[in-house]
């Protein structure tokens, strides 16, 4: 069942955003032909890169706010009454919403990647074998220390992100307890929240070394943990949907 809540979840999503990324990258070519056709100096050119780079930052936000309302329509909205009459427990349907919020999250970067590396190579800057040989030349020489390095830095981008997420849940969550200005309450209390992490966080983060290094990716873990499980706790135990 967790499957298919994922498979509904990212359509709904996708019906919205795949067309702004195709957009996008095809965009992007467009650029390049005309970057290296020397129109850089029309208007054109000017107002194709603006539309660009509005389509980069729209579709951030865009993902960012629909991935939002998946969660707070679907599981806190009218939609809700739909979701927990299915056979499913509640912790599969936050781990749906935070699953998809991962994927998507992973597919805004790689338009981004994709866009950018289309436009070097369409407008001629750079070439798709001269990118293949440089890669190819450049992994074998990098030492084990910096894979491990590189590897470490993404969990703990992984991680934050994913606590990010749940944060925002737990956000939407609380602010649903209140009938009147429930987004007054989200925000209120996310920035509680936000003070308490902070006082919270400096005093582990002042170690340095193996110990101090670990805290780094326990700490989202344990936050993550704590938003998931007081989120579960008012879908499960608190939630009203009227």
């Amino acid at each position: 069942m967790l499957g298919k809540l994922l498979k509904y979840d990212f359509r709904s999503i996708g019906r919205s955003m795949f067309p702004v990324y195709l957009i996008t990258i095809a965009l992007s070519v467009i650029l390049s032909v005309m970057v290296r056709m020397r129109v850089d100096s029309s208007n054109i050119f000017t107002a194709g890169l603006v539309l660009f780079v509005s389509l980069l930052v729209g579709s951030t936000i865009g993902t960012v706010i629909l991935l939002n309302q998946r969660f707070s329509r679907g599981l806190l909205g009218n939609e809700g009454y739909l979701y927990f009459a299915l056979p499913v427990r509640t912790s599969q349907h936050i781990a749906s919403k935070l699953l998809n919020a991962i994927i998507w999250g992973f597919m805004q970067v790689a338009v981004v990647g994709v866009s950018g590396a289309l436009m070097l190579i369409v407008a001629g800057e750079l070439k798709l074998d001269e990118l293949i040989e440089a890669v190819t030349r450049i992994f074998p020489e990098i030492d084990t220390e910096t894979w491990l390095k590189m590897g470490k830095a993404l969990l703990l981008m992984l991680l934050e992100i994913v606590a990010l997420v749940c944060f925002v849940y737990l956000c939407d969550s609380i602010g649903h307890l209140f009938s009147r200005h429930r987004s007054l309450w989200t925000v209120v209390f996310g920035i509680a929240i936000l003070v308490v992490r902070g006082k919270l966080t400096p005093h582990y983060l002042d170690f340095s070394g193996g110990a101090g290094e670990i805290l780094w990716y326990i700490l989202p873990v344990v936050f993550s943990a704590i938003y998931l499980g007081v989120t579960w706790f008012i879908l499960d135990r608190r939630l009203n949907l009227e």
